[in-house]
């Protein structure tokens, strides 16, 4: 978006930017896997997604419109596309600590597979 010049471009990388809307439950989701996995109740997964939701109302309220509003402050008159390469950059801060995440191995899963792999 921050490269587009027609209006065309910069609709389509929108429109694109909107598959991104599966992305908040996919990730309580597979929190709550993961929570499941390392031995947490189901029933204290109430604290779990409470404790998700702070640090999403810290990060969407408080510390993402004071950084982003005072980027924009400080380049729109100079460089208006640092927003959008602004927020590329924090996606893929995101990201590379999403990829640090790994998910434990399954035994039952393991020994399932190994049973129709033998049959």
């Amino acid at each position: 978006m921050a490269v587009s010049k027609e209006a065309s471009v910069f609709v389509g990388a929108s429109a694109l930017g909107a598959l991104a809307a599966g992305y908040s439950p996919a990730m309580y989701s597979l929190s709550l896997e993961l929570y499941a996995r390392r031995g947490g109740s189901p029933s204290e997964a109430g604290r779990l997604f409470g404790a998700m939701s702070v640090i999403q109302a810290l990060g969407n309220q408080i510390v993402g419109p004071s950084l982003f509003g005072l980027l924009y402050i400080k380049t729109v008159a100079t460089f208006p596309e640092a927003m959008f390469y602004a927020f590329a950059a924090a996606v893929l801060f995101a990201l590379f600590f999403l990829f640090l995440v790994r998910i434990p191995s399954d035994p039952e899963a393991t020994v399932v597979i190994d049973a129709v792999m033998w049959k």
